[in-house]
């Protein structure tokens, strides 16, 4: 039996917003072009928040497709244990896009791809990935514009970075592919 919550925030018969909160099961969620709060909790997801800046959206257990749509949106790919704000241990295989706009996402444990899309992207692996498998291997692509990459996982096993048109910042291992495509790049000298 599947369960969601909903909040849908009316004014005037507009939906303005909305907050939607998945169960164990497969989710998927459908945003408005305003700020929405998609939280699919555990299954394998597919999120989509289309236009407007999403306040969050968080694929969480399981393999999941996460996709911002236009505006300034914060794409997570794990779940969270508590007010903390903790990782959950979660390592599934996701996929976060960020189109549009200025976007952080943030990868979780498990092998990720994570594209940024048009806009100043901030793109980090390294926070969900610290203790995750070490033949996990993460995808990143900054999109266009001035994207900040950080693929700091402290493992052997070798992301994969490109950055696309713009002047981008890159802080990876030293095991790292970096495409040449991005321009300051900063490496972390060893493994643990």
């Amino acid at each position: 039996m599947a369960s969601m919550a909903l909040a849908l925030l009316l004014v005037g018969g507009v939906a303005l917003a909305i907050e939607k909160s998945g169960g164990p099961e497969d989710d998927t969620m459908v945003g408005t072009n305003r700020a929405d709060h998609l939280d699919a909790k555990g299954g394998d997801d597919s999120i989509e928040g289309l236009g407007g800046g999403d306040r969050l959206l968080i694929g969480g257990l399981g393999d999941d497709t996460v996709s911002g749509g236009a505006g300034e949106d914060v794409l997570v790919g794990y779940g969270f244990t508590g007010p903390s704000g903790t990782d959950n241990g979660d390592t599934g295989a996701d996929t976060l896009s960020g189109e549009d706009g200025p976007d952080y996402l943030q990868g979780g444990l498990g092998p990720d791809t994570l594209s940024g899309g048009e806009g100043e992207d901030f793109i980090s692996d390294g926070l969900g990935d610290h203790g995750s498998p070490e033949n996990s291997v993460d995808t990143i692509d900054g999109g266009r514009g001035n994207d900040r990459i950080f693929s700091m996982t402290y493992k052997p096993a070798q992301d994969v970075i490109g950055c696309g048109p713009g002047v981008d910042r890159v802080h990876a291992d030293r095991g790292d592919l970096v495409a040449d495509d991005c321009e300051k790049v900063r490496y972390r000298m060893s493994h643990r």
